[in-house]
């Protein structure tokens, strides 16, 4: 499948149970989810019970503004019915061990220049856009992403 990511980061770690029915509502969706009448075809995946991965291949049908809108709304209902947040862009995700921390992207530049997190930890990118950079960014070192101090890279 070639073609779009949209990448959403959750504030809470997903429980079993949540994440199944996560996983429902998000089959549920794409099977619904159009442009202009044409369906899209998508998939979505859990990942590391924090990171809800949306993609779309658009050899076929091509998303547009709409029904990207439609993605957000959805994306929306999910943060209230399952009280997460999942479009706060100020958040960011880093390995420790085998566990997934989300801080602000504040603290952890402050952490970075204090020296209790480092060059090395491993950052999630949440920003990426399509599934090239996806296979081949979403987990990348700190010290090449955008929250590395320029003074300490």
């Amino acid at each position: 499948m070639a073609g779009k990511v949209w990448i959403y980061l959750s504030d809470k770690e997903f429980s079993t149970e949540m994440k199944a029915n996560i996983a429902i509502d998000c089959d549920a969706f794409l099977k619904e989810w159009n442009a202009h009448g044409n369906m899209l075809t998508g998939s979505a995946e859990i990942l590391n019970n924090r990171f809800i991965i949306i993609k779309i291949d658009e050899t076929g049908y091509a998303a547009s503004g709409c029904s990207i809108d439609k993605q957000v709304q959805f994306i929306k209902e999910l943060e209230q019915k399952y009280t997460i947040s999942l479009l706060n862009r100020l958040l960011v995700a880093y390995k420790e061990g085998d566990a997934v921390i989300v801080k602000p992207a504040n603290e952890v530049k402050r952490m970075l220049k204090e020296g209790s997190l480092f060059l090395d930890t491993i950052y999630f990118d949440s920003a990426i856009l399509d599934e090239q950079q996806f296979a081949s960014s979403f987990e990348i070192p700190i010290s090449k992403s955008w929250l590395a101090p320029k003074d300490l890279v």
